[in-house]
């Protein structure tokens, strides 16, 4: 391959996992008001509402003054944990895919267009009506898997010193 040009890949794996340890003791006079201060929603936030996998695979290519990054992120499936077991509900992985565009007019001035979530992937919508505010929030605020705003496009101008 001539200095013209320039290929890049990688790979990147996280794999994670959350567990409360022992009993949960509160101090007696919170246990006294009746409401435990660590439920099964909170232990539920720690142990299950992040993914416990993330890939990311990605791959840079530069010919000349144009360069190219396409990248795909795998999140693993999250739940999300209510206060009665019948309400709890787990959400699938889903993959999200960014790319952009570079044209460097020099060395230090360089023009990108590009997309984060480029397809426009939406976390998996509440299944219980009575969970999302009358249709208000149709995404669980009690998982942390990626965000529900879908895809996002922009162009940026940089200047480099």
């Amino acid at each position: 391959m001539d200095r013209d040009q320039e290929v890049g890949l990688n790979l990147a794996m996280a794999l994670n996992e959350t567990k409360v340890q022992g009993e949960v003791r509160s101090p007696a006079k919170l246990s006294s008001l009746g409401t435990p201060l660590v439920d099964r929603v909170m232990i539920g936030l720690i142990e299950k509402a992040q993914p416990r996998s993330k890939f990311i695979g990605s791959a840079n290519y530069r010919y000349k003054k144009i360069e190219g990054l396409l990248r795909a992120t795998r999140f693993g499936e999250v739940t999300a944990i209510q206060t009665t077991a019948e309400l709890d509900q787990t959400f699938r992985a889903k993959i999200i895919t960014d790319a952009s565009l570079t044209y460097g007019f020099t060395p230090r001035i360089g023009l990108t267009v590009g997309a984060n979530n480029l397809f426009n992937v939406y976390p998996d919508q509440i299944a219980f009506p009575s969970l999302t505010a009358s249709g208000q929030t149709p995404y669980t605020r009690f998982t942390s898997q990626f965000g529900f705003m879908g895809a996002y496009y922009f162009t940026s101008l940089r200047f480099s010193f």
